[in-house]
């Protein structure tokens, strides 16, 4: 689909930012002069060559089909289709995008697989038993990957080690004499530019009409040092999947959450002072997540709904800096916004529900929305 409409905005409008443009005016005629002569006309200079302009890198949104990545430019027409055995819907944990290429949970071999534009193979070196989640960092340089195992309690490891397989070793492990409830599990959330992961300790067997994912708690992990420092530690053995993101510099988080006040609001946690900052509701907020920063971190989105199953709607919440009040951006009825990634400081690249169907939107800060695909979107690449 390549229509474009704009979508009902919530409540207030957002002010958008003009352009100065600098208009010509009407020139005004020279006044005449004697023709110079050949004395007065400076030698002629070869001007440097301009430099070549920057290439447009294209990009792709990655949607999930049957052991297929289907892959979508962003005016929805197809860009290809890459064979993926074994991926399945995309999960919290389950499959990234990064560069050009995207990651996945196989089944079929227990381990992390890669596909690209060059093939599928298989990271084997992460063929663990009870192999959970996974993330790559942003530099494809290292993974971290979790695993757990079911008996009377839960059994997780956290592994971390070079993209190439080398350096593998369990970062962390469950400890039955820890303060940890034996239902929560390890899970690595992301890795941070300074080379550190945030993980989770992560509830289990839960359900319900929850439609946002999240991580229960937010840990640092240090390589260097092998310590590990609380952010958003447990509140209780019964905190829920709540913290969205983390800002990729690690200073911030945010997410749906249980304050230590014990209230509930979309917040904003300064990871460094463990200060929060809650929000304001907005009508028809009965839940919120798809937390998610821009390239800057200048910029936050996030997602809310009604939270009602027989008449779902949803709408897109954005701070433009750090300094601006929160506006709705875009709304959908007969559904709801699931996942947000920013694409630059200005488009987002939004999976959602509509009518009982997944589909892919394109959303400018303008408000203007654009469908692209259908299908549950996994992120977006750089197409080579």
């Amino acid at each position: 689909m390549t229509h474009t409409h704009r979508l009902k905005l919530g409540f207030v409008s957002l002010a958008v930012t003009a352009l100065a443009c600098s208009l010509p005016g009407t020139p005004t005629p020279s006044p005449s002069v004697a023709p110079p002569s050949s004395a007065d006309v400076p030698e002629a200079t070869v001007p440097e060559p301009s430099a070549s302009p920057t290439p447009t890198i294209e990009v792709a949104a990655v949607v999930i089909g049957d052991d297929t990545v289907e892959l979508y430019r962003l005016n929805g027409t197809s860009a290809g289709t890459w064979a993926a055995p074994g991926i399945h819907w995309p999960r919290q944990g389950s499959v990234q995008t990064v560069g050009s290429t995207v990651y996945y949970l196989k089944p079929s071999t227990g381990a992390v697989a890669e596909v690209s534009a060059t093939g599928t193979s298989d990271l084997s070196f992460t063929a663990t038993a009870g192999l959970s989640a996974f993330t790559v960092s942003p530099d494809e340089g290292s993974i971290a990957w979790s695993t757990s195992t079911y008996t009377d309690q839960v059994v997780s490891q956290l592994w971390l080690a070079a993209i190439d397989g080398s350096g593998i070793h369990v970062a962390l492990e469950s400890d039955p004499a820890d303060e940890i409830a034996a239902w929560f599990a390890l899970e690595p959330v992301a890795f941070g530019t300074d080379g550190s992961l945030v993980y989770a300790w992560q509830i289990t067997g839960i359900g319900g009409y929850i439609l946002f994912g999240g991580h229960s708690s937010l840990y640092r992990y240090d390589p260097v040092s092998a310590t590990t420092t609380p952010w958003a530690p447990l509140l209780s053995d019964s905190t829920g999947p709540c913290w969205n993101t983390v800002r990729e510099d690690l200073a911030f988080a945010v997410g749906h959450c249980i304050g230590t006040d014990g209230t509930l609001a979309v917040r904003e946690r300064n990871l460094q002072s463990g200060i929060d900052v809650a929000f304001p509701a907005f009508p028809g907020q009965g839940q919120a997540g798809a937390g998610a920063y821009s390239p800057s971190g200048q910029r936050l989105a996030y997602a809310i709904a009604r939270g009602d199953p027989d008449a779902e709607a949803g709408q897109i919440i954005v701070r433009r800096s750090p300094d601006s009040p929160l506006a709705p951006l875009a709304s959908i009825t007969n559904g709801y916004f699931r996942i947000l990634y920013w694409l630059d400081e200005d488009r987002l690249l939004v999976g959602g529900m509509e009518d009982g169907v997944e589909k892919v939107f394109l959303v400018g800060t303008d408000g203007v929305v654009t469908p692209l695909a259908e299908g549950p979107l996994a992120g977006w690449i750089h197409l080579p």
